[in-house]
């Protein structure tokens, strides 16, 4: 008899807990990234440099919407995305480097796992920022060069609603590699 109320219990734990999870895999969540189409680098970016050189150069390239509408808060782990500048063909300017991290507005570029509660809309600005090192180009020869970005971003290897989705790592990976290995995610056109 003790059994039997043993087995009952257990069944009835397991039930719960598979309708549980279930819910929350199941439930009203809404992640939408939207970019620009094409930016202007003399309207559309903040920048900071002399005649020589650049010491950087931002811009917003688009919006990373979440919503949940759920019946449980959202554990949302925010992908890597890093972008590479593309130079016009038969462009002889050597870059010092072609990479650059975006920012997730105030999240920053190493928040990687925020909560959304139930109820809640959030919106972050998607803001790419370029610092070459050693701010050897002119940004005279950066507008004439460059005609394109192109956005690439993590994969999702594994999610739990107990912990943080690993990533694959791209943050290290230059830009011929993600050239070859990976699918932009966005290519966003740069007019002078």
């Amino acid at each position: 008899m003790k059994n039997i109320i043993y087995v009952s219990l257990i069944s009835v734990c397991v039930v719960l807990v598979v309708l549980v999870l279930g819910i929350y895999y199941t439930q009203d969540f809404t992640e939408e990234l939207s970019f620009a189409d094409s930016l202007s680098l003399t309207k559309d970016f903040e920048s900071d440099y002399t005649q020589e050189s650049i010491n950087f150069i931002e811009a917003k390239i688009g919006t990373l919407e979440l919503e949940n509408n759920g019946y449980f808060e959202e554990s949302y782990d925010v992908p890597v995305i890093v972008g590479c500048l593309n130079l016009r063909e038969g462009s002889e300017v050597q870059l010092p480097e072609s990479k650059f991290q975006v920012s997730f507005g105030e999240l920053g570029v190493r928040e990687r796992n925020i909560k959304i509660p139930v109820g809640s809309d959030l919106n972050h600005d998607l803001v790419a920022r370029y610092s070459p090192p050693y701010a050897s180009i002119s940004f005279n020869s950066l507008r004439e060069n460059v005609v394109s970005i192109s956005l690439y971003s993590s994969s999702k290897k594994e999610s739990s609603p107990f912990g943080n989705a690993y990533y694959e790592n791209i943050e290290y990976l230059g830009c011929n590699q993600l050239l070859r290995e990976k699918e932009p995610l966005k290519l966003i056109s740069l007019l002078a």
